[in-house]
């Protein structure tokens, strides 16, 4: 399995929790709201990387390591 990715960890997330409540039918609130957190997370962790690598980009040669983000 690749590493997590903000493009593939919600998927990854989504069927763990979905399989977690085929057995815990009495969790199904707990997880919708766990995976509207887990969705959002997401969403936060890609623009992050957005703003980090226009940053990084930004910057005259030398100055850091220009290590950027999966976005």
């Amino acid at each position: 399995m690749d590493a997590p990715t903000p493009d593939n960890a919600y998927p990854i997330i989504k069927d763990m929790a979905l399989c977690y409540v085929e057995h815990h039918p009495e969790e199904l609130d707990n997880c919708r709201k766990f995976l509207a957190d887990m969705q959002y997370l997401t969403l936060q962790c890609k623009e992050f990387a957005a703003m980090y690598n226009e940053y990084i980009s930004s910057m005259p040669p030398g100055f850091v390591t220009k290590k950027k983000l999966k976005p």
